[in-house]
This record gives structure tokens, sequence and C-alpha cells, in this order.
């Protein structure tokens, strides 16, 4: 015999209320921390064409980040935990051309970042350090720049600021399209947005009260996917050819201000315990 439309409907959402009281009955068993973060980067690019490095000089560009961080772990005395992470950064490249004919041109990424990483806490003496290592997907945003060179100024245009359009083609030959740099608006030959990468690095926890934690970490960020695909006729420069068969690096150092969700929840439990 079938089961209705409703019975199913009913069964689904006590399965989903079963699932949700178990999770929660589980993590507040654990210890969560969490709050937010900020901290700066260094960031270039590696490219997959050898040859471009050897024409092309790139070169490291500081940055920002700021968001929020979620640490879980089965208690406070486990070694293992799980950490995430989500938050905005700005990465960028500054490349400039080897040889007589001079080519700036400064890039800026702007990312939505989400690590999830596994990590390991020790104690030493009264030092409480760890180590975490997971992989990363960034979502390129936005991106703008500024590029100049002898060519611009022979033609009286200067020095152009930009910014990205990632509207898809219309031809498959990206290569036979113009390029008018002066309209400031730049196309980005079949973007790849979504990004995965590789996250890992290591850093130190400081008590501040029972429930509070500052965290210093350092990082490296290994990025995998190239930004897009490399383009010959870019800028309609006859001197520059841009490239995007690459991806994003960066180191990080940046401060976190954790609070233990359980340890508050509990307080709050005891307060309220204490008013009635």
């Amino acid at each position: 015999m079938n089961k209705s439309p409703s019975g199913f409907s009913m069964t689904r959402t006590s399965f989903v209320i079963l699932v949700t009281l178990f999770l929660s009955s589980y993590l507040a068993k654990g210890q969560i921390l969490t709050g937010p973060k900020v901290g700066i980067n260094l960031s270039t690019m590696h490219f997959d064409e050898k040859q471009y490095t050897r024409d092309y000089e790139t070169v490291w560009r500081p940055g920002f980040s700021g968001g929020w961080v979620f640490n879980y772990s089965a208690s406070k005395s486990t070694v293992w935990s799980f950490h995430g992470e989500l938050y905005y950064s700005t990465k960028g490249r500054t490349i400039q051309k080897r040889g007589l004919d001079y080519v700036k041109n400064v890039t800026r990424f702007h990312n939505i970042d989400m690590p999830a990483m596994f990590r390991g806490t020790f104690q030493m003496g009264s030092l409480k350090w760890y180590v975490n290592a997971g992989p990363a997907l960034s979502y390129w945003v936005y991106g703008n720049g500024q590029i100049s060179s002898s060519e611009l100024d022979e033609g009286k245009v200067g020095t152009v600021n930009y910014h990205y359009d990632f509207t898809k083609y219309d031809s498959p030959r990206p290569d036979e399209r113009d390029y008018p740099i002066a309209n400031g608006i730049i196309e980005v030959p079949n973007a790849n947005r979504l990004q995965v990468g590789l996250s890992f690095g290591g850093g130190f926890e400081f008590p501040v009260l029972e429930d509070q934690i500052v965290q210093l970490d350092f990082r490296y960020n290994m990025g995998h996917t190239n930004i897009g695909e490399k383009e010959d006729n870019f800028f309609g420069l006859n001197k520059y050819k841009e490239n995007f068969e690459g991806s994003n690096r960066n180191v990080e150092i940046s401060l976190a201000f954790l609070l233990d969700y359980n340890t508050q929840l509990r307080k709050k439990g005891r307060s309220t315990s204490k008013v009635k």
C-alpha cells in the first residue's frame, strides 16, 4: 500500500527533527569556539607557462581579510578539531615586463573564502599551539586594476584604471576580439570564479578569560584552480601579453577573538536559575 503524500511529508519532517535534535545534543557535549577574525596578507600568482615567468616578473602585493571563525572539538581536552571560516579577502599581483619595454600591471581581486580544515592542538608548558590543513573554496566577486606602459604613454593614453567584466564571450575565438583599454572594462576569457585550493599553517592560542581566546594564526593559501585562460591580445597592447592561466597564492597573518559558545550557554543557564 502506497503512503499518502501527507504521510510521507510527516515522516520526512520527523526525520529532520530527529537528526537536528541528535546533532544539537552531540554538539552541546563538545566545545564550540566562534568569533570574528581580521588579517593581512601578501599575495601573488603562480603561472603554468614557464616562458611567461621569464618574460614577466610577478611581485607580491599586500591585502587584507576579515570574517568569521568556527571551531568544534568533542571536548576541551581533545587534540583534534574541525576548523571552518568564512571571510572576505583581497588578493592581487603586480606584473612587470622584463627588458627595455616598460609595462606595469597592478591587479586586485576581491574574494569570499571558505576554508574547512582539520586541526591538532597541543600544549607545551603554558603555551598552547596548533597546526591545521584542509581544502578551501574561494569565489571571485570582483576585480580591478591599473596598467601603465611606454606604449600607452606614446599613444597619449597614460595610466588606465580598469575593472573586470565576467560576461561570457559570444565568439569561440576570444583572441580575434578587440580590447579597447580606454573604456576601462576588461573581459576575462572563461573566468573560473569558483576556485579550489589548499590552506595549511599553524598558530597560538592565548586564553583571556575562562570562555575567551585570542588566536594568532599563520597560514599559506595555495590556489589550485586557474582563474581563467591566457589572452595574448589583452588590452590591445602590442608589448604586453596578459595571462589568466595562473592560480592565487598568499601568506596570511590573522588575529581571531573567540568565545566558548557552550560555556556562555552554561553561564546563561546558571544566571537564569538564580533568578528563579
